[in-house]
């Protein structure tokens, strides 16, 4: 029996599902999520008589030292790396670990959307194949390395040649998938960090149907919405609580309320198999109503996290965000109405954004008073709008802070400014004597309370040291 060993590499803690490149800071909010990626590709292998095991070494806070004795004792076949662009370099290590122990393991990394598939292989000679396709069935044939050539969607070498195949398809029946390996994974790592029980995501759909300019969801995913059934999802969330004894979910999805008549679909079917289950979900101000948050505060929906971007229309409409300040302001209170927490999320940094439009961003998260509230810089991602604009415009500047390598210059606010006011931001956000007292009542657990406290602490200590140029 052929033996496959999926890991993620001990070089930090990154959300590295799909598009998302972004780091997992041990703040009072950090959530860390369980690598789904090589959960599917597992559970596609085993279909296949191949035995598997995962490691997820950041998560459990081990280093190289215990990838290699795992790598040692398991002795596997292949060794499949999940990476996102700034841990990439650091992640070639684990191959190289891995061809001196065994020249003939098949090494395979699997990235979000990177660009530049082929310099992995270039910079990396003991990688073997690069994956930017969707994981589906065609795994088992890539990893027997037949018909290469005829595969879709990876990059690999042969006879010292690097070979770049055309993209691949989407997938476009997602039902056909197997859920997730959940029993190679040490489910008790992933948790709510408000609750400290264990946690897990559903990947409910992929793609997504709207054109923000800052967003790679369209590279990663497509612009098509691919939605897997009810009965489907539900299914697997049913797994979740009768084996795995896990009762919290992260609905994936670009937007999960999209299709108002799928999201009541899937809450009927949660309520058919009497669920008693807890969630949450990202969504848009524009796909927000009564009836709808009336509908998954019911099924045990307890949170939604909004991309409200900006507090001025001009930029957001810049953004081709499609939505309205008015609509943020509706959506907000209609979840508020519903007690159903708001996670809310800004941008600032845009190229054409003066101090006098941050500002209003600033003051429209003060006004909204999310439950939790964050600003974000305007990354320029690889293959985004936002990056060719930059790119075209010159305001392109090399930045190792910055997920992908890349910040963007302006006219208008420097980015030293930008940093201290997203820091003021923040630091006028949460030390608002209201928002510490709504925080402190919800909380229910003493462990969950000082968890709370310690981690808020050290958030507050790094806010206020940075804000000191």
């Amino acid at each position: 029996m052929k033996k496959a060993f999926f890991i993620t590499p001990p070089t930090g803690l990154w959300v590295r599902e799909d598009r998302c490149q972004s780091p997992i800071e041990k703040t009072m909010f950090a959530v860390i999520r369980p690598p789904l990626r090589l959960g599917l590709a597992a559970a596609i292998l085993e279909e296949a008589s191949y035995k598997c095991a995962i490691a997820d070494y950041p998560a459990e806070d081990k280093g190289w030292e215990s990838f290699k004795k795992d790598l040692k004792e398991f002795d596997p076949d292949i060794l499949f790396v999940s990476t996102v662009f700034k841990t990439r370099n650091d992640d070639f290590r684990a191959f190289r670990i891995a061809k001196n122990n065994n020249k003939n393991i098949f090494t395979i990394m699997k990235g979000s959307p990177l660009g530049d598939d082929a310099g992995a292989l270039e910079e990396c000679a003991e990688l073997d194949i690069f994956l930017t396709k969707e994981i589906d069935r065609s795994l088992i044939s890539i990893i027997s390395r037949e018909n290469l050539h005829q595969t879709t969607g990876i990059t690999f070498r042969e006879n010292g040649n690097i070979i770049k195949t055309p993209p691949a398809p989407f997938i476009k029946n997602l039902d056909a998938l197997p859920f997730v390996a959940r029993h190679l994974l040490k489910n008790n790592l992933y948790r709510r960090p408000d609750t400290l029980e264990p946690f897990t995501v559903i990947q409910a759909s992929r793609g997504c149907p709207f054109k923000c300019i800052f967003c790679s969801a369209i590279v990663g995913s497509g612009q098509v919405l691919r939605n897997r059934s009810p009965q489907n999802i539900v299914d697997e969330i049913e797994e979740c609580v009768n084996k795995y004894d896990v009762n919290n979910f992260l609905m994936g999805a670009e937007t999960f309320t999209c299709d108002k008549k799928w999201v009541f679909n899937i809450c009927d079917e949660i309520f058919k198999r009497d669920l008693k289950i807890n969630w949450y979900c990202n969504s848009r101000v524009d796909t927000i109503d009564r009836e709808l948050a009336s509908m998954i505060k019911k099924s045990g929906c307890y949170a939604v996290s909004l991309g409200i971007e900006s507090g001025n229309q001009e930029t957001l409409d810049k953004m081709k965000k499609g939505t309205t300040l008015t609509q943020a302001v509706e959506a907000v209170q209609v979840l508020k109405d519903a007690k159903i927490r708001t996670y809310l999320y800004y941008i600032i940094g845009f190229p054409w954004e003066t101090r006098e439009m941050i500002h209003e961003t600033i003051n429209l998260a003060l006004k909204l008073d999310g439950d939790i509230s964050d600003f974000y810089f305007a990354h320029p991602l690889h293959g985004t709008e936002l990056y060719k604009m930059a790119k075209e415009q010159n305001l392109l500047i090399e930045d190792n802070n910055f997920v992908c390598d890349f910040r963007i210059d302006s006219s208008h606010v420097s980015f030293k400014e930008q940093s201290k006011l997203c820091r003021s931001a923040l630091l006028r956000f949460y030390l608002r004597p209201g928002y510490i007292f709504k925080t402190l009542a919800v909380i229910r657990s003493p462990k969950v309370a000082y968890r709370i406290a310690r981690m808020g602490l050290s958030t507050l200590f790094k806010l206020v040291k940075a804000t000191r140029f």
